[in-house]
């Protein structure tokens, strides 16, 4: 079970920072309160955020979406 945890763990990470540099580059940098909440996202989440990539017009309506879902939970 180690293992897998391991990998899924990997795979969160790899897409955290994948996500962040998209986003980073759209709005131009992203503050790191904004990056620290990204990277403590699990792989769900993560994939729910791939949308706001595109969907996000800039990063206070980004900071809002990720407040929403952490509240949500």
């Amino acid at each position: 079970m180690g293992a897998v945890q391991g990998k899924a763990e990997g795979k969160a990470e790899g897409k955290a920072q994948t996500l962040i540099k998209l986003l980073s580059k759209r709005f131009g940098g992203l503050p790191a309160s904004l990056i620290k909440k990204i990277e403590r996202m699990n792989y769900f989440q993560l994939e729910q955020l791939d949308d706001q990539v595109f969907d996000a017009k800039d990063v206070p309506q980004l900071a809002a979406w990720l407040k929403q879902q952490r509240s949500a939970k």
